[in-house]
């Protein structure tokens, strides 16, 4: 709130919550201060038809497995082709059956805890609710047999539609929901029925990959994996996801404000 309200400050960059980053805006209004914002989001995975789907179940999961999905990227919406839908789920539930969760210091643990008991309950119950509105666990679920700890197990929920609380909100836990698509413009419409516009993946021929992301409204899309961090790339979304870049030339700029002299030739 000192930062935020202080005259002498000309700028806020703050990472975290929508509902914080909404409280920081209201407070910089009183002196007009510039805001940057790094928001939330429910971001989608998109499997196109004819992807083969050996070669994206691991990285389709493992957007939203990242940091317990504790992360405000992770993809956990995921839209596969009705035709696709049962092979990629049983996929799934064989890869996530071999994800081992424990110990972050130890080298062949794939999953670590989540931040502390609160976020856990948190997180069950959204997993819960969605279960008692009729949706249905198709792979992981419950909790690792450990003595001690913040665990659980990953999990992939299907039978729940995009305006449903788990589609909608973020969870910030290892939670993935499953959906169906029958075309092009369908999946177009639910990746973009959200109020984040962080990131988006597309798995599928790069041709068709790339005209469905210049639909996506949403900051930052990767294709076919992507690549690894950038420090030269921005990163950052719209709507409920935040204002302004980080990386990049766009994010050195966003602390810089532009200053126009103009002089007579004469």
């Amino acid at each position: 709130e000192l930062l935020s309200t202080h005259p002498d400050v000309d700028v806020v960059s703050f990472t975290g919550s929508a509902a914080v980053g909404a409280q920081i805006m209201a407070q910089a209004s009183t002196t007009t201060k510039k805001v940057l914002l790094e928001l939330g989001g429910k971001s989608p995975t998109i499997v196109l038809p004819g992807a083969d789907l050996s070669q994206v179940t691991a990285p389709t999961t493992l957007r939203y497995l990242a940091n317990s999905g504790q992360g405000c990227g992770c993809t956990t919406r995921t839209f596969v082709h009705e035709s696709q839908f049962d092979e990629y789920v049983s996929s799934v539930a064989a890869f996530m059956a071999d994800v081992r969760v424990g110990d972050p210091r130890d080298g062949q643990t794939t999953m670590g805890p989540l931040i502390r008991a609160e976020q856990r309950a948190s997180v069950e119950g959204y997993v819960q609710r969605a279960l008692d509105a009729g949706g249905t666990v198709v792979a992981g679920g419950g909790r690792p047999d450990l003595s001690h700890g913040y665990y659980m197990n990953p999990v992939l929920i299907a039978g729940v539609n995009n305006s449903s609380e788990i589609a909608q909100s973020e969870l910030f836990g290892p939670v993935g929901v499953v959906m169906t698509f029958e075309n092009i413009d369908e999946v177009i419409g639910l990746a973009n029925d959200s109020r984040f516009g962080l990131n988006a993946a597309i798995f599928g021929p790069t041709s068709d990959a790339m005209l469905v992301a210049r639909r996506l409204r949403s900051g930052t899309v990767g294709i076919n994996g992507g690549g690894g961090f950038r420090a030269d790339a921005p990163w950052g979304g719209g709507q409920q996801s935040g204002i302004g870049r980080e990386g990049g030339l766009e994010g050195f700029r966003e602390f810089f404000e532009t200053k126009h002299i103009q002089w007579p030739l004469s």
